[in-house]
């Protein structure tokens, strides 16, 4: 082997190390997007679910409050007052 054809040979060898790399790093931001593109949903979906949270916690105590106001005005009505509230008068 003479030493153009080794150098050839070393240069070819180089230039396949380059594209290997080249490739290789390519892969790994293509592995990484998706991780990304996951946590850009993965963000705002935990916003919604404390919303839910904060929005449930909210109906509750609505309904609380709800409940207890009918239970102070059904205790200040006569008898009378009950039959011609549920009649719809």
């Amino acid at each position: 082997m003479n030493m153009s054809t080794a150098a050839a040979a070393i240069n070819e060898i180089t230039a396949n190390i380059k594209s290997l790399k080249t490739k290789v790093g390519h892969q790994n931001s293509q592995v990484a997007d998706p991780s990304r593109a996951m946590e850009k949903i993965r963000a705002p979906i935990a916003g919604l679910n404390e919303q839910i949270e904060q929005q449930a916690q909210s109906v509750s105590q609505s309904s609380s409050a709800i409940e207890e106001m009918l239970g102070d005005e059904g205790e200040h009505r006569q008898p009378d007052e009950f039959a011609v509230h549920e009649r719809g008068h």
